[in-house]
């Protein structure tokens, strides 16, 4: 990998339908008639909204449904859109069945009748009666990485095994991250999530209102990490040549050794990311165990840190990724700091890591040569 890309036009399938064929009119009547509980006949098929008032755009396309023996006109909703949020089926199904439940509870607005899918065939299966989700995975056996790098954080050196896990992580990385797609709306996407998302830099931020931050933060330094990875995500607009494929949570709780061979659990936030994403989950777990077991980033864990990145970039050329590592590295040390995911840190460990999230994002470009200074506290 290389360098920032002006990123360019979207694909040029960014912005059509999610690829479902339209139902047939007798797949429709089916439906309608196990919906409905009665025979249901199909006078006419309209479609909606098209060109109307000089609109452009929609999220999904509407097909007006007429039926016979005087049953009221139903109108069809298709989410097709391949933007704006909209990409994944995952993405489209949480918009359906936002529209079912909330459709009717607006005073005046029409309500939602059904919520459903389709198949690849254009077959349709209702949801309705569903309240909640779940997948199943197999049953991975493996000794969890979280506990390799806890006793390994207690001695002045790494031993072999140890590093040759780091270095083994860091070659499946580079073999991960060498899958690569041109879809810049995508890349702005992931840089959105990790800024505005729930689950990132500001629901992260928005947990710890409340907290007594005595002795490691601030409300005012909250405010400037937050301010400052704002400027961060506009900055990394210009690199959406660098998407790729990633785990998107490659922490040492979601990495399971059986004996050699690495086991990975719990892929988050999609398929498609930025490599410094897992590059930085990974990489800040050396710092934070020996923050816990030393106070301070000595020991084996600075060898398994300087192996991971030499092997990571020897495997994949990138010299971009001090260019764009910056934001995703506090995001991880905000999450790590946090009373809520790790109530029983003393507050020393605290405040480093938020010393490391301020000091990372005032880098124009990071080298993890230099990680001792941005640990080390003001004089």
């Amino acid at each position: 990998m290389t360098g920032a890309d002006a990123g360019g036009a979207a694909e040029r399938s960014a912005h059509q339908g999610s690829g479902t064929q339209e139902p047939s009119r007798e797949e429709l009547e089916h439906y309608l008639t196990a919906l409905l509980g009665r025979p249901a006949r199909i006078a006419r098929i309209e479609r909606l909204g098209e060109a109307e008032g000089g609109k452009g755009f929609g999220y999904g396309a509407l097909l007006r449904i007429s039926l016979e023996d005087g049953l009221p006109d139903l109108v069809l909703h298709r989410a097709g859109t391949r933007c704006f949020g909209h990409d994944t089926p995952a993405d489209r199904a949480y918009d359906s069945l936002l529209a079912y439940e909330t459709y009717g509870a607006l005073p005046g607005h029409v309500p939602a009748i059904d919520v459903g899918s389709f198949d690849a065939a254009g077959r349709m299966t209702s949801l309705r009666d569903a309240r909640d989700f779940f997948f199943i995975t197999e049953y991975a056996e493996g000794h969890p990485y979280h506990r390799e790098l806890a006793a390994a954080a207690e001695r002045d050196c790494a031993i072999p095994p140890e590093v040759d896990h780091a270095e083994t992580l860091a070659l499946r990385l580079a073999r991960i991250h060498q899958i690569r797609r041109r879809a810049p709306d995508l890349y702005k996407r992931r840089l959105r999530q990790l800024v505005g998302g729930d689950e990132c830099i500001a629901g992260t931020l928005d947990a710890y209102d409340g907290m007594d931050l005595r002795g490691y933060a601030s409300p005012e330094l909250l405010l400037a990490i937050e301010s400052r990875c704002v400027r961060w995500r506009h900055k990394l607009k210009g690199y959406a040549g660098r998407l790729c494929r990633v785990h998107g949570d490659f922490h040492p709780w979601n990495i399971l050794f059986d004996g050699d061979q690495p086991i990975f659990v719990d892929r988050s936030r999609g398929e498609w990311g930025e490599a410094a994403d897992d590059v930085a989950a990974l990489a800040i777990n050396f710092v934070f165990f020996a923050l816990i077991a030393r106070g301070r980033f000595v020991g084996a864990m600075t060898t398994l840190w300087r192996r991971f990145f030499e092997r990571y970039l020897e495997a994949t050329d990138d010299e971009g990724l001090g260019e764009v590592i910056a934001p995703y590295f506090a995001w991880r040390a905000l999450v790590l700091a946090s009373p809520l995911w790790y109530p029983g840190l003393d507050a020393p460990v605290r405040r480093t890591l938020f010393h490391f999230a301020a000091g990372v994002l005032d880098e124009e470009r990071f080298d993890h040569e230099r990680i001792g200074l941005l640990l080390a506290e003001p004089a």
